[in-house]
């Protein structure tokens, strides 16, 4: 049995398989794409060659069925950029708000690019400085490449995930409430001003 979920132990599991299932738990029997391996070490020293934050990484699930991208670029919208980042949204073309999301670019103060149905997660994540994204499998991805992460709580079943990551002060995580943009900007700050953290945030994230 294969639960990839961070903080998962054989407690959880010991009254519902039997003694001789052989359990595989936690992140590090992660399944991950081998580009993430091939990417590690060089994510590991871009982090700490860190200076400022210029691409930021946007992927809240392929499909985004709530369009909780837009709201995040309104929140980035809200931040006083003193070198304008470039912000890359990753999306499927089976998105149902994928045309509103297109066509509402225009209007950032900032350099938007629209990605559909990618194949190169791993060198978006390489060459990010920070992500905001949901608490699914791409945790993992984006732990393993030591990106920090402001992490959106989606969904019942990724509370668990953000809670663990936020306690191993891997990501930042919030909630999907009407304080959600005032956080993400705050939690933006904080990595800006605070460069200490922001390598703090990336070891740790590593490590998971």
């Amino acid at each position: 049995l294969l639960d990839q979920t961070f903080g998962r132990n054989k407690l959880d599991y010991k009254k519902l398989v039997p003694s001789y299932c052989q359990l595989l738990l936690g992140s590090k029997n992660a399944l991950l794409r081998p580009d993430f391996k091939k990417f590690r070490s060089r994510a590991l020293q871009r982090r700490k060659q860190y200076s400022s934050i210029c691409n930021i990484l946007v992927s809240m699930g392929g499909m985004d069925e709530e369009n909780i991208t837009l709201r995040v670029l309104d929140a980035l919208s809200l931040i006083q950029w003193k070198t304008t980042p470039t912000i890359n949204i990753v999306l499927t073309a089976g998105a149902p708000y994928l045309q509103i999301v297109n066509d509402s670019l225009h209007k950032y103060n900032f350099s938007v690019r629209l990605l559909v149905d990618v194949n190169n997660m791993a060198e978006l994540m390489l060459e990010s400085d920070i992500a905001i994204g949901a608490g699914g499998s791409t945790s993992w991805e984006r732990c393993c490449l030591a990106l920090p992460t402001v992490l959106i709580i989606l969904s019942e079943n990724q509370q668990e995930v953000g809670k663990n990551l936020a306690e191993a002060r891997a990501v930042v995580t919030l909630q999907k409430n009407d304080k959600m943009e005032k956080n993400i900007k705050q939690s933006i700050m904080n990595l800006i001003q605070d460069k200490n953290y922001y390598i703090e945030m990336c070891n740790n994230a590593s490590k998971i």
